[in-house]
């Protein structure tokens, strides 16, 4: 995986307001998808944290993406995965 991959993502936090998303068979690939892009990014950030001591994102704007993660699976349980 390149950086290029985790810096930019298709959605916003916007795009799916965990409280407010419905999921339904048509939309579940894309809630999925987030999750999963929130996740990577996650992985992503801390491996540049721990890893590379080099980290590129606050830890304001990390504990956010983390929220932003906790919150989406507390609100639909099938979205978590093992290394979530």
């Amino acid at each position: 995986m390149s950086t290029s991959d985790f810096t930019t993502s298709d959605f916003t936090a916007s795009d799916f307001a965990a409280s407010d998303f419905t999921l339904t068979d048509e939309t579940a690939g894309d809630l999925a998808t987030y999750a999963a892009t929130l996740a990577a990014r996650i992985r992503y950030h801390q491996h540049r944290y721990y890893a590379l001591d080099d980290p590129i994102c606050s830890d304001l704007g990390f504990h956010a993406l983390f929220d932003e993660l906790r919150a989406l699976e507390a609100a639909h349980p099938e979205l978590r995965t093992s290394d979530s």
